[in-house]
Parts: structure tokens; sequence; C-alpha cells
């Protein structure tokens, strides 16, 4: 469901906030933009201080609820920036029947916000993954050392935990600098069987197997 608040004159046209006219929200909860709530606007399109239709702004906000979408035909720079800035509302100017351009700036609304989600998951850094080495049938090795890192932290249950969950082996063999103290019990959760032997492979290492049999 989306909701949408409109500034609209007494033609259902859109309009600026220094005009006459009245806030209407709207949600399509049914299929249908349908309207919710008529609130007027006390003091629109009559002289009125910046500060004085902020106060108006803030408590027509307290009744739009979570509503954060807000379009009109336009105002002035300083009642735009209350309305994103202080009121957190997003804001779309447009001109026509507000009921015709609903649809328009849902869709561009949508547009935005993935738009955003993309550019976030842009920035995020790829997240590691663990490298089996196919030994047999069902059977792998994976060398889980570059994944320990010396304080303790968990970016070994980050790439190996969705391997044990998943569950694509029979026998899988992992080579440690040291034994993951958050492994037994996960591997225990999880219906695996777990042992632990000694290798000399460049020093000292644990090779911990575990059995999905």
């Amino acid at each position: 469901m989306m909701r949408i608040a409109a500034f609209i004159d007494e033609n259902g046209d859109l309009a600026g906030l220094h005009e006459l006219g009245r806030i209407v929200l709207y949600d399509d909860a049914s299929g249908a933009w349908t309207i919710e709530r008529d609130i007027p606007f006390p003091g629109a399109g009559a002289p009125a201080t910046i500060a004085g239709l902020k106060a108006r702004l803030a408590e027509v906000a307290r009744q739009l609820e979570d509503c954060r979408l807000f379009v009109s035909a336009g105002s002035k720079g300083a009642l735009n920036a209350v309305l994103q800035e202080e009121l957190g509302f997003q804001t779309w100017h447009s001109q026509g029947c507000a009921l015709d351009l609903l649809d328009t700036v849902a869709l561009k609304e949508a547009e935005r916000l993935a738009d955003l989600a993309a550019a976030e998951q842009a920035d995020d850094p790829p997240l590691p993954m663990l490298i089996l080495e196919r030994v047999g049938a069902e059977h792998y090795r994976a060398d889980l050392t570059r994944f320990q890192i010396p304080d303790g932290g968990h970016d070994s249950m980050t790439v190996l935990l969705p391997v044990l969950e998943e569950r694509a082996f029979r026998r899988l063999e992992l080579v440690c600098d040291h034994n993951p103290k958050w492994l037994w019990r996960s591997v225990r959760d999880l219906g695996l069987k777990l042992k632990r032997e000694i290798v000399v492979r460049d020093g000292v290492m644990s090779t911990i197997t575990i059995c999905a049999e």
C-alpha cells in the first residue's frame, strides 16, 4: 500500500502551498486511489509569514501519520525545505488533476527507491566466499585460515555457516589455524558429525572434518 498527500485547489488540481487549497491524503489499499483524509490548510492563500506556514505544515504532518510522500504544484523554496528537511517528506511537483497524477508519482517514487537501493548495494563490499576444492564424490576440502582473524571475530562463520546449512556434501575437510569456537555448537545444531585431527602443513594446523552422513 502506498499513501500520497496532495495539496489541491477547489477543482481537484494540484496547487502551490502559497495558494488557497487543502491537503488530501490518498491511499491505494483497495487497488484504486481513494481519499483517506481531507485536511483544510488554515490560512493558505491568505497573507502569512514563513514561520506561520511552517507551524501549520507541522500540524498537518501529524495528521498524515506515516505518509511521507507529498505532491503539489510547487512551493516556495523555504516551504519545500521544511517539508523535506524538517518534516521528512519526499516531495514531488507537477501540474494538473491530482487524481490523474498519483500513479505517475507512485511509479517515480518506486524508481527512486530502487535507485537508492542499487546505489547502496554497489557501495557495499562483496561478501567473502569460501572456495571448496573437490576431492571426490560429495567430498570437499576448504582452507578456512584466511578468514580466521586474530581478534576472534566471526569472519569464518560468515563464509562457512551457509555451506553447512546447505549440506551439499557428505564429507567436508576444513584446514584451520585454530578451532572456531562457534563451530562445535553449529555442527551439533545442524545434526552433522565432526572430528578433529592435527596435521603439519607449513606449521601446525588443525584439520576439522565434518560429515553429513
